[in-house]
C-alpha cells in the first residue's frame, strides 16, 4: 500500500480539485463540505484501489476506470447531481487530470530520467510530482473561482432541451 502521507497530501487534495474544477466548468456549485467529502472519499478509494491492485497484480492505471464510476456515484449521492450530469462531470475531471499528466509528468520524468517505480518508491517525490501534475488543475480552479469562468451552463442547457412529451407532439 502507498504511504498514508500520499493519501492525505495528494489523493484527497486531487479528488477535491478534480471535483471543484469539473463542476465549475459545468457551472455547478456545491457546498464546501460536500466538496471535501467527495475529495476524502475519492482519495480513500484511490488509495485502497492502488493497494488492492498492488497485491493482486492488476495493471497500474486501470484504477482510473473504477474511479470514474466512484466519482459518478459521489456526484450523485454526495453532491446530489443527476446521473447524466454526474457522468459528464466525472469524465471531464479525469480528462483534465489525464491531460495534465500527459503534458507534465511524461516530460519531467524523461528530463530527469526517472521511472514511475522510482517516483512511487519515494513518498515525497511522489507527492511533489503529483502536485506538479496538478498545477494546471490548480490554476484552472483559481481561474474558475476568481472569474466565474465555465465552459457551459449545463443546468440552463438541460432546461432548454425539449422534453420527451414535447418531441412526441
Amino acid at each position: 500500500m502507498e504511504d498514508l502521507r500520499v493519501l492525505f497530501f495528494l489523493h484527497m487534495v486531487e479528488g477535491s480539485l478534480m471535483a471543484y474544477c469539473s463542476l465549475s466548468l459545468l457551472r455547478l456549485r456545491i457546498p464546501l463540505f460536500r466538496l471535501l467529502v467527495i475529495g476524502v472519499v475519492s482519495g480513500l478509494a484511490v488509495y485502497l484501489l492502488r493497494g488492492l491492485y498492488a497485491y493482486t497484480g492488476i495493471p497500474f492505471g486501470s484504477h482510473t476506470l473504477v474511479m470514474i464510476l466512484v466519482m459518478v456515484l459521489l456526484y450523485r449521492y454526495v453532491a446530489r447531481i443527476e446521473w447524466g450530469v454526474g457522468t459528464v462531470a466525472a469524465l471531464l475531471g479525469f480528462i483534465l487530470v489525464q491531460l495534465s499528466e500527459a503534458c507534465l509528468l511524461v516530460p519531467v520524468t524523461g528530463l530527469f530520467k526517472m521511472s514511475i517505480d522510482q517516483i512511487l518508491a519515494n513518498v515525497w517525490l511522489h507527492i511533489l510530482l503529483g502536485w506538479l501534475v496538478e498545477l494546471p488543475v490548480v490554476v484552472l480552479a483559481l481561474v474558475c473561482a476568481l472569474t466565474g469562468f465555465h465552459l457551459i451552463d449545463l443546468k440552463r442547457e438541460l432546461k432548454e432541451l425539449p422534453s420527451v412529451e414535447e418531441e412526441r407532439e
